[in-house]
C-alpha cells in the first residue's frame, strides 16, 4: 500500500487546514493481503471522515461567527443610517432658517438703503434750500448795506 497521509499546517490567520488525502493505491496479492488492504482502507476512511467531520464543525463556527460579524456591521450600519438621515432633517431646517434670515436681512438693508438715498436727497434739498436763502441774506445784506451807505453819504 502507497500514498499519502493527511498533514496538517497552521496558516496566518491561526486556523487549521486541513490538506487533502490523495487515493491510496491498493495491489491485491492474497486474500489476507487483500483483507489487510480493506482494512487499511476502512481505516483510512474512518480518517478522513474524521478529518472531513472536524473541518466541517470548524466551517459551520466561522460561518456562525460571520453571520454574527455581519449582523454586527448591518446594525452599525442602521444606525450610523439613522444618525445621518436625523442629521440631514436638522441641516435641512437649519438652511431653511438661515435662508429665512438672508431674505430678511436683505429686505431690511434694502429699506435701509432706500431710507439712506431719501434722506440724501432730503439732505441735498436742505443744502440747496439754505444756500440759496444764503444767498439771499446776503443780497438783502448788501442791499441795506449800500441803503445805510446812501444815507450816510
Amino acid at each position: 500500500m502507497t500514498g499519502t497521509s493527511l498533514a496538517r499546517t497552521d496558516n496566518k490567520s491561526g486556523k487549521n487546514k486541513n490538506l487533502p488525502v490523495t487515493n491510496v493505491k491498493v495491489e491485491f496479492g492474497t486474500s489476507s493481503q487483500a483483507r489487510d488492504t480493506m482494512f487499511g482502507q476502512e481505516e483510512t476512511m474512518r480518517i478522513q471522515h474524521g478529518i472531513l467531520k472536524e473541518n466541517h464543525e470548524i466551517l459551520e463556527k466561522n460561518y456562525q461567527s460571520l453571520q454574527e460579524r455581519m449582523k454586527h456591521v448591518e446594525e452599525a450600519y442602521e444606525m450610523m443610517k439613522r444618525h445621518l438621515e436625523s442629521r440631514t432633517e436638522e441641516l435641512e431646517v437649519t438652511n431653511k432658517r438661515l435662508l429665512e434670515d438672508c431674505k430678511r436681512e436683505r429686505s431690511e438693508k434694502e429699506k435701509l438703503f432706500e431710507e439712506m438715498k431719501a434722506m440724501e436727497s432730503q439732505r441735498k434739498a436742505t443744502v440747496d434750500e439754505l444756500m440759496m436763502k444764503n444767498q439771499e441774506l446776503e443780497k438783502m445784506e448788501k442791499n441795506k448795506y449800500a441803503e445805510l451807505e446812501k444815507k450816510f453819504a
